[in-house]
This record gives C-alpha cells, sequence and structure tokens, in this order.
C-alpha cells in the first residue's frame, strides 16, 4: 500500500487514496514542534481485512522516530487492538 503525508500549517494526515479516491486517512493536529496528537482514523470497506490501519499507524511511528517526535491517540485509535504495536508508540 502506497501511503502518502500530506500536511498543512498545524494539521496532517497519512493517506492511502487508489486513483482518485481515497480509501484510507489517520489523521493529527500538531501541539508544537514535537507532539503529534492523532484524532480520527478511517478506512473504507474497500480495504477492510488488509491491515491498511495497522500501515498508517506503522506509517506515523516512522514518521516520529525519524523526526524525534512523540505522538498521542485520542481513544478512537486505541478501539483498532493495537496491543502488538505498543512498544513501537512513543507515548
Amino acid at each position: 500500500m502506497d501511503i502518502k503525508q500530506i500536511e498543512h500549517s498545524s494539521k496532517g494526515a497519512f493517506v492511502i487514496d487508489v486513483g482518485d479516491e481515497r480509501l484510507a486517512e489517520m489523521t493529527y493536529s500538531k501541539a508544537g514542534e514535537k507532539i503529534i496528537i492523532i484524532d480520527h482514523t478511517d478506512v473504507s470497506d474497500k480495504l477492510r481485512g488488509q491491515g491498511a490501519g495497522k500501515q498508517l499507524v506503522l506509517k506515523a511511528v516512522e514518521y516520529a522516530r525519524m523526526n524525534h517526535i512523540k505522538f498521542y491517540r485520542c481513544a478512537l485509535l486505541r478501539e483498532l487492538s493495537l496491543t502488538n504495536l505498543q512498544n513501537f508508540l512513543m507515548c
């Protein structure tokens, strides 16, 4: 899956687009220069069961590590049962 990062001012997203259609996204807000808060995740039914949500999280982790940024996630993201990723999260 090709995941792109979009960033505008204090907001950003990791997205999966196929053609002109956005099939998955994980949005975030910046809280200063070294903290981002993941506030929304959405995956189209077309990608369900393919690990798209997990790939978005892994891309965010990669971005955070490369840029020495901590990230926090809201309760919505916790519902994705990402206990396997807890050792990757930089909170």
